[in-house]
């Protein structure tokens, strides 16, 4: 509960100094708005970049949150949001979900079947590998979780385990300060 709270006050925190997505799918086929949505029946995974932020000549703070908006995962299929951000100081992240649509038990986004998977990519390796997951939310709109960070490349993976299409209002992921 702690963990969840820490990262609930780091979401109003950090949403103020927050970057787009850009949304990038496996293939090659690449959008400009920070809309997600499954076009093809084919995929069953495909990827957003989050977009770097003009710098702001005013401010020396780091970067330390990345906000991904209006995230839909179709049934059935799997979302990865990459990360920009370096880990490779870092001991955990922590990610936070919104689903404002997930109003009741039945339309939670446990009940939906949401599962958070953390993936990390070595700069050697050839694909990225899971560690953790988080499927329980305290929450039936909001929720989180905190992972071990294990290389400086982090990949979540946003599962749908459901038979309904989920719609994520804003998924935040954050570095602690370095």
């Amino acid at each position: 509960m702690k963990t969840l709270i820490c990262a609930t006050i780091l979401l109003v925190f950090c949403c103020i100094d927050s970057s787009l997505a850009a949304d990038e799918r496996t293939g090659g086929i690449e959008k400009t708005q920070s809309t997600a949505t499954e076009l093809s029946t084919g995929a069953n995974t495909y990827v957003l970049k989050s977009r770097a932020k003009a710098a702001d000549t005013a401010s020396t703070a780091a970067t330390n949150s990345e906000v991904f908006q209006d995230v839909i995962i179709p049934a059935g299929k799997n979302v990865v949001l990459q990360s920009s951000l370096d880990y490779s100081s870092a001991s955990m992240v922590a990610v936070a979900i919104l689903c404002t649509a997930c109003t009741s038990t039945t339309t939670s986004t446990t009940a939906l079947g949401l599962v958070l998977e953390a993936r990390w990519q070595e700069l050697n390796a050839s694909s990225d590998i899971a560690t953790q997951n988080a499927s329980i939310f305290a929450y039936t709109d909001a929720g989180g979780a905190v992972f071990n960070v294990f290389a400086e490349q982090f990949n979540l993976e946003l599962q749908n385990k459901g038979t309904a299409a989920i719609t994520l209002d804003q998924v935040t992921i954050f570095r602690p300060a370095q």
